[in-house]
């Protein structure tokens, strides 16, 4: 519901138990329960806040060699175009660590702050197969890092399909990305592969090298100490992280938390867990020796997720070098430490867009609006 006063325009969600239609009558009465007035009434119809925005479910097809595996998409409650309506679409990519449930809950809380926010666009969310950080993350589970960025690339063909049916369906709106962590390893696998269009890709938070988007990124001395012997890794593009997005075009804008304490576990990923167990590099080729003989990984998505070190640190701890703006083929930075008060204390923190409460969130959704130009600057 949007509400107009003289100066001032707010927008409103009403939530309750269920779905359905009802007759909203104010009345106001005594103590004694003598009726002193009433006011016109409003006819309500209230809907599953799910029912509002459209999800798009990725499934892998991991049977096979690696380099056979394949996406498929669902696509649930598609939105029909309208006349006369915001023509914006935001679609959310969420990282790793995400149940089902979770991406529900998220999905809903992203798509209510946006609409508190301002937004009157259409709102659509993709779920993909992550892994899973069970127990709370701890140094032998954060290996599965590795297998969960390789899924999140094989989940890029499914989603150059869903970015190019909404091309389709909705000629001349303008696409928006919200993508968190992992989930950029799906977006920009999608877009460098494809060349799929947008208008705009916020990185939140992203779990990727920095190098990846910017060749001049400067490197971590801590990681790059780790990538002698016999843990050394390819590092240019396209079997290593170096170089390999740089191919992006369009307004790519990086929301970084140089204290995100879920990237320094990926930061310890980079140097304890690559190559992964079974996986190797000689300095000329890649190899797997998982079923006891060595076999060549031809695979560059492969070979990144489960080989290569990065060499910087996470695009979404690092921003761009001192007195500079851009990063590579990104425009423009967010620090979401110095401006929203993003810490390091807890993982809880790595989302902090939908794990803190609307009164300490909403500046965020308001600069991401503004960064996607849907909303003008204050």
């Amino acid at each position: 519901m949007r509400i107009s006063a003289t100066n001032s325009t707010g927008y409103l969600l009403f939530e309750g138990c269920s779905p359905g239609k009802g007759q909203l009558v104010l009345t106001i009465n005594k103590p004694n329960g003598t009726e002193i007035a009433e006011a016109a009434s409003v006819w309500l119809d209230l809907e599953e806040v799910s029912s509002m925005y459209e999800q798009a479910i990725i499934t892998d097809n991991t049977t096979g060699a690696i380099s056979d595996w394949t996406s498929t998409l669902t696509v649930k409650n598609p939105l029909p175009a309208r006349p006369g309506e915001d023509q914006n679409i935001i679609v959310m990519v969420h990282g790793i660590d995400v149940s089902l449930l979770d991406w529900d809950v998220e999905s809903d809380t992203v798509f209510k702050r946006l609409f508190w926010s301002g937004f009157q666009g259409k709102f659509a969310t993709v779920k993909w197969p992550c892994d899973l950080l069970i127990p709370i993350p701890h140094p032998f589970v954060i290996s599965v890092f590795n297998q969960s960025e390789l899924k999140a690339y094989k989940a890029s063909t499914a989603l150059i399909n869903y970015l190019n049916q909404l091309r389709s369906r909705f000629p001349g709106y303008r696409l928006n990305l919200l993508v968190h962590s992992q989930g950029n390893a799906v977006v920009s696998e999608a877009i460098k592969q494809s060349g799929v269009s947008f208008d705009t890709y916020i990185l939140t938070q992203g779990a990727l090298p920095a190098n990846a988007y910017d060749v001049d990124a400067p490197t971590d001395a801590a990681i790059v100490a780790y990538d002698t012997g016999k843990k050394i890794t390819p590092e240019w593009q396209p079997m290593g992280y170096h170089g390999v997005y740089t191919n992006l075009t369009g307004s790519l804008v990086n929301f970084y938390n140089p204290q995100d304490k879920v990237l320094g576990y990926w930061i310890y990923n980079q140097k304890h867990f690559k190559p992964s167990p079974h996986y190797s590099y000689d300095g000329t080729n890649c190899l797997n020796d998982s079923l006891n003989h060595k076999i060549l990984v031809t695979d560059t998505q492969e070979s990144r997720s489960m080989i290569s070190r990065s060499r910087t640190d996470p695009i979404g701890r690092q921003g761009p070098m001192s007195g500079q703006i851009t990063q590579g083929v990104i425009g423009s930075a967010i620090d979401l430490h110095a401006q929203f008060g993003f810490n390091g204390t807890t993982t809880d923190e790595h989302s902090a867009q939908w794990t803190r409460p609307i009164q300490t969130s909403r500046p965020y959704y308001q600069q991401f609006l503004r960064s996607c130009l849907i909303q003008p600057a204050p």
